[in-house]
């Protein structure tokens, strides 16, 4: 009450004394001590205080008042809910991230956190109710996922050595599943300022695309390699049969695969189907050969897509459990699981294919390998055909869709059709060209040259590298190189493949071209451009939008829209629905909004929204125009139909005021007929008429009138 009365125009200056008298009710009902949660002004100062109370008795006994204590708790308070939001924000942040988060505390065996992900990416959806319920523990959880690791035991026994607290170790692996995905491991203690520990967070990580495009690629170069081994082989031995099984076993060491096989076409001389035979194979260590069931023919009678798609010179590729079903009845005793038949062609003709088996997983074959084993069934195909032909040297690569050329001495020794097609030029004027000066352009002869003569020297055994020719026309072509030295006529040579990527190139600089493109339209745009996630963060904006809202790039990006401008009490609930039919996905707009800038500047925009998704991650691209100027023409518009108004209506006054008196003057001159009056009257009826025509232009002027508020009002 003495605070009340220091501060009389302030009631609200000292409000803890009522909520006082609330609880010392409670404790003198109750008749014993309580513990309240109390809140109110103390001295104009809210406060947050932890209250004790307690009956207070006289000497008989009776309770005569109650006593207690406070403790000012308010920054506790304060601490309390900033440590809520901020678990509730890297809650959110875990559950919409692309890693699997786990934490456990391993002397409980509780499980203390774990997002979406991880359950998506062990298919633990169903069981997350009792996960988060504290039914499933983490041994629980670990006895769920080790059968799918492909190595049980040793993931059992690293998982063992992360139980220990003392432990301190921070784990980054990669595992591999029995189901071919691949797993990155994070693992590391959580412990508090004091060192006290807490529990292990785990991080985890599908990494399986990013693992298979990298082997993919790898795989790639490997082929090729063995590719441009197959061509060395075939070019120095006369006697292409023999070079078959080390032929065969680089490629398949280079496809990490099970098995590899050539079969030759020919017909069955009891019923004159077309069968296939096999001639080589080679198969890794534990893997049986073709042979080794028992079923050495195919019956293409048994199998009509594979005669069907060879015949095209079209490769059949994938697992064998998407086969026909006959396919998957052949293929079955041989413990296939994924095959890649790719059709060997000699002198045009199909000759019969060369085949890879995959027998201890599925394997998915990308677009790259099988255009390495197309060349490399290619090159077989040459190895043959040079068997049958006379040439020595040319034919076996004539048909190749690579560039094929034997460098020795620094000047072409042979080169095929497809490597003086690639440069614009026939074989006689290849012939007689200095082609390294000819053919590279200045800037990259010195790099050719040495990696060249670094092949002729013995120092590397192969290169694969990418250098610019000039073609012709004057043309910059863009070439990919696979070169492996070799012995030629007892001296050392260098044979090659080369592939035109102009094409490639072009297409790398027109994106990169039409980036850039994109990029000057964004910024230079005059409406105002930028993106926003869906916590309305700032993520970027053009030119427009700095102008927009008063502040650089610099100073807008990261941060809350309303706080870089504040909206008109009237907007929130635009924006509130702006963003509802976003999150639905679909496009928001045009929405009339007012901004109002940090230096009070006022700016009314027409707003449109478009959901879009950029690295995974939801946003908005939403686009402001300034309709300031709208506004302005909208008013002047409506201010001068408003004059227009006032000046029929005064045009129809002035009419009436004009001819009243003229009818009085006409009635007068008639009485007198003089021939003055006359004359007087003849002016009159001339006036008269001018009026008939200003009462027609008054028509007018209404029904134009009419129109502009009809259609512009």
């Amino acid at each position: 009450e003495r605070e009340r009365r220091v501060h009389p125009e302030n009631p609200a200056w000292h409000t803890f004394g009522e909520i006082c008298r609330d609880s010392d009710t409670i404790v003198l009902e109750s008749r014993r001590p309580e513990r309240f949660d109390e809140y109110g002004n103390v001295r104009g100062k809210f406060l947050f205080l932890d209250v004790n109370k307690a009956p207070f008795r006289d000497e008989d006994g009776e309770i005569i008042g109650t006593v207690g204590c406070g403790r000012d708790v308010t920054e506790e308070r304060r601490v309390e809910e900033r440590l809520r939001w901020s678990e509730a924000l890297l809650t959110q942040m875990a559950q919409a991230s692309p890693l699997a988060y786990y934490v456990v505390d391993n002397r409980t065996d509780k499980i203390l956190y774990f997002n979406r992900r991880f359950s998506d990416i062990w298919g633990l959806s169903d069981l997350e109710d009792d996960m988060w319920a504290g039914k499933i523990k983490n041994g629980d959880v670990i006895s769920l996922l080790t059968p799918l690791f492909s190595d049980p035991e040793a993931f059992a026994a690293t998982w063992a050595l992360l139980q220990d607290e003392a432990n301190r170790s921070v784990v980054e692996d990669e595992i591999r599943l029995v189901d071919g995905r691949y797993i990155r491991r994070f693992s590391a203690q959580i412990r508090d300022t004091d060192d006290r520990y807490l529990g292990r967070l785990h991080l985890l990580e599908d990494i399986t695309e990013r693992k298979n495009a990298s082997k993919a690629l790898r795989r790639h170069d490997e082929i090729m390699n063995a590719v441009s081994f197959a061509a060395d082989r075939f070019l120095k031995e006369s006697n292409w049969k023999a070079q078959m099984y080390e032929v065969l076993e680089r490629l398949g060491r280079a496809t990490g695969v099970s098995r590899v096989y050539a079969f030759e076409n020919s017909m069955d001389p009891e019923t004159g189907s077309l069968i296939s035979n096999p001639w080589w194979r080679w198969h890794a260590e534990g893997i049986a050969g073709v042979n080794d069931h028992g079923l050495p023919t195919v019956h293409y009678d048994a199998i009509p897509r594979w005669h069907e798609e060879l015949a095209a010179g079209r490769p059949i590729a994938g697992p064998v459990r998407e086969f026909p079903e006959p396919e998957q009845r052949y293929l079955e005793p041989f413990g296939s699981r994924s095959v890649v038949v790719v059709p060997i062609s000699v002198h045009d003709q199909w000759w019969g294919f060369i085949g890879f088996d995959e027998c201890q997983r599925e394997h998915t074959w990308s677009p790259a390998e099988i255009d390495a084993l197309q060349a490399a069934a290619s090159i077989i195909g040459a190895a043959i055909l040079r068997r049958m032909n006379e040439e020595v040297y040319r034919n076996p690569v004539e048909r190749s869709p690579l560039g094929v050329y034997l460098m020795q001495d620094g000047r072409l020794r042979y080169f095929n059709a497809r490597f003086a097609e690639i440069f614009g030029y026939s074989r006689g004027e290849l012939n007689n060209l200095d082609v390294q000066d000819a053919l590279i352009v200045p800037e990259c002869r010195d790099e050719v040259r040495k990696l060249y003569h670094s092949l002729l020297s013995g120092d590397t055994e192969s290169e694969h590298h990418e250098f610019c020719g000039v073609h012709r026309d004057g043309r910059i072509i863009h070439l990919e190189n696979f070169a492996t030295r070799l012995w030629f006529e007892g001296r050392p040579a260098v044979i090659g493949n080369i592939v035109d990527v102009t094409e490639r190139k072009q297409m790398n600089e027109a994106l990169k071209s039409s980036e850039e493109r994109l990029k000057i339209i964004f910024e230079y745009a005059p409406d105002a451009v930028y993106l926003i996630d869906m916590d309305r963060a700032l993520v970027d904006g053009n030119r427009a939008a700095e102008r927009l809202f008063g502040c650089s790039r610099k100073e807008f990006i990261g941060r809350r829209f309303d706080e870089v401008v504040r909206l008109l009490p009237g907007d929130m609930a635009k924006i509130e629905g702006i963003f509802d039919q976003l999150r639905a996905g679909n496009a928001a707009g045009p929405t009339e909004l007012t901004l109002a800038r940090r230096d009070g500047t006022r700016t009314p925009v027409e707003a449109r929204a478009f959901p879009v998704t950029i690295d995974g991650r939801q946003m908005a691209l939403a686009t402001d125009r300034d309709i300031s100027e709208r506004y302005r023409m909208e008013d002047l518009k409506k201010k001068a139909l408003i004059q227009i108004e006032e000046n029929v209506e005064q045009l129809a006054i002035l009419n009436d005021s004009i001819r009243n008196p003229l009818t009085v003057i006409i009635a007068l001159a008639e009485m007198a007929d003089t021939e003055i009056d006359r004359k007087i009257i003849s002016v009159a009826w001339e006036i008269d008429a001018i009026i008939d025509q200003l009462d027609q232009g008054w028509l007018l002027s209404r029904k134009v009138k009419e129109f502009l508020m009809k259609h512009y009002s």
